[in-house]
């Protein structure tokens, strides 16, 4: 099912933010009134969609009262949402342990309700600092996925995901495990 970008992307951000956060160890200190506090991941070192999508989602949110802040390198395209900069990009093993450990304190001290992952280095390390904080995770597949054995069986991407077309949809369910039409839409991609 194909939903229109702004007012769908936030209605799914609040559904898992509704499935993963209020459980039996919901906490209220977060969200007041449905305000959501949103943190983007992004891993780019360069200007991509991923990123000016990233960027206009987070703008908007911000316009409909959300917090919003977003997290990675550098950003390429001028915006009033709050960066954080953390090298995301690079995937050494000890690197992407430590950027876990960055991002779960981002969570923690800015008291983030949800994390929403914009590429495959940034789902990894969103999926782990989520798992930690007890947070829930979105991710935006905005290209293919690069399928090998582990990425088969392992779900890095959160309990629901978005996908920016239905060609990216069809390729995630056909060639994982836990991509199916439950738990992935589709929201085309509005830049």
């Amino acid at each position: 099912m194909v939903y229109s970008f702004r007012r769908k992307s936030l209605l799914y951000s609040h559904r898992v933010w509704c499935e993963g956060v209020r459980t039996e160890n919901s906490r209220d200190e977060g969200c007041v009134n449905n305000i959501m506090k949103i943190l983007h991941t992004i891993s780019g070192d360069f200007l991509a969609g991923s990123e000016t999508y990233a960027i206009t989602l987070a703008e908007w949110q911000n316009s409909k009262g959300h917090y919003t802040a977003i997290c990675g390198l550098a950003l390429h395209k001028p915006t009033e949402v709050a960066f954080f900069s953390v090298p995301i990009h690079d995937r050494t093993f000890l690197t992407r342990i430590i950027n876990v450990i960055k991002v779960l304190h981002l969570i923690k001290k800015h008291k983030f309700d949800m994390v929403h992952s914009h590429s495959r280095a940034a789902s990894w390390i969103s999926h782990f600092a989520c798992k930690l904080s007890g947070r829930p995770h979105i991710a935006t597949l905005h290209g293919r996925l690069h399928i090998h054995p582990s990425s088969r069986h392992k779900n890095i991407y959160g309990s629901l995901a978005i996908a920016v077309c239905e060609n990216i949809a069809e390729h995630a369910q056909r060639e994982t495990r836990y991509f199916s039409e439950e738990n992935l839409i589709v929201i085309r991609n509005p830049v």
